[in-house]
Order: structure tokens, then sequence, then C-alpha cells
């Protein structure tokens, strides 16, 4: 007899940035929430430009929404790819994980290549199991970024692709917290 069930599939979700006023925007982690239920699957809540209370917001919010597996992940990085390490980590080394094999990818429209070219990256790169697909969940509703940032979100999928990611200087992180953004520049 099993002491826990194995899971099927994972939500994961990178926290977003602070893009509609003061507090982190909940149009992702709703769009989690909504898959999460609908598949019974865990969610996994990883990434946070603010100190882990995005991640410990949003899995509260989960959780009084009716999920019923949920983790929160936070890596002091604060990039998206040890936001995907962090993902891949947990797929890894919680047993409930183990058979899973579809994570559905919940993230803002305009960030889906590069954060799912980065998950599926370290997903080949710390995963001994190739037989996981990552399907993509796009949120297209919110606030779009300004160019220069839609440019960095393909060129950090570039370097990430060319094994430079983080070489080249980058503009501040959009929509971070006033506090975030200056120790970033």
């Amino acid at each position: 007899m099993s002491l826990h069930p194995f899971y099927r599939s994972v939500v994961a979700m990178f926290c977003g940035p602070h893009d509609e006023g003061e507090g982190a925007p909940t149009r992702r982690i709703d769009r989690a929430i909504e898959l999460s239920v609908e598949l019974c699957s865990p969610l996994l809540i990883a990434g946070d430009g603010n100190h882990g209370e995005d991640v410990r917001r949003f899995a509260r919010h989960a959780e009084q929404n009716g999920v019923a597996y949920i983790r929160a992940l936070f890596d002091a990085r604060r990039c998206t790819p040890s936001d995907a390490e962090s993902i891949v980590h947990e797929l890894v080394n919680n047993p409930p994980f183990m058979s899973v094999r579809h994570v559905y990818l919940v993230t803002d429209d305009w960030h889906m290549a590069r954060a799912s070219g980065i998950l599926e990256g370290q997903l080949q790169r710390l995963l001994s199991r190739p037989t996981l697909e990552v399907i993509r969940c796009p949120v297209t509703t919110g606030p779009r970024p300004p160019d220069p940032v839609l440019q960095g979100e393909r060129q950090g999928l570039l370097d990430y692709l060319a094994g430079r990611y983080g070489e080249r200087k980058a503009h501040a992180p959009y929509g971070k917290p006033a506090e975030e953004q200056m120790v970033a520049e």
C-alpha cells in the first residue's frame, strides 16, 4: 500500500512581474489554480524577485482556492534558470512526482518562449527521465512589457541555449518591486 499518491502531471508556475500596481498580480496564479484543480494535479510555484513573499502569498491563495498539493519554491538567485532548476529538483527528489510525465507551465505569453525553453533545458540537464513533456499554458491578459523587455526575453533564451546565460549585461528586471530594481541596476 502506498503512503502517498503518485501523479502523472504537475502544474508549474513562474511568479510574474509587479506590473499592475503595488502587489504581484494574480493572473498567473489564478490560471495555475484553475489548471491544477481541473487536472487534479499538484501546483509548483517557483520564482520570486520579492524575497519569497510572492511564492508564500500565492501558495496561500492556491490553498484557499482548493488546490490540494502545493509546493512553494524560492531560490535566492532569483533568475529563470534557478526557478526551473527548483522545479526539476522537486520532480527528482519528491517521491510522488517520480511518475510525472507532463509539466503544465503557466506564465505570461510574452515570457513563455524563454521560460519553457529554459525549463526544458534544465529538465534535459538534470533529469534522467527524458519522457517528461512541458505543456505551455500561456496567460494572455495583463500589460504588455516595453519592447526592450521583449527583446531581452528573446536574447535571454538565445544566451541560455548558447550556454552564455547571465554573461551579458541586462536591463533592470521588468516589474520587480522598487527595492529589487535598485539592487539589479
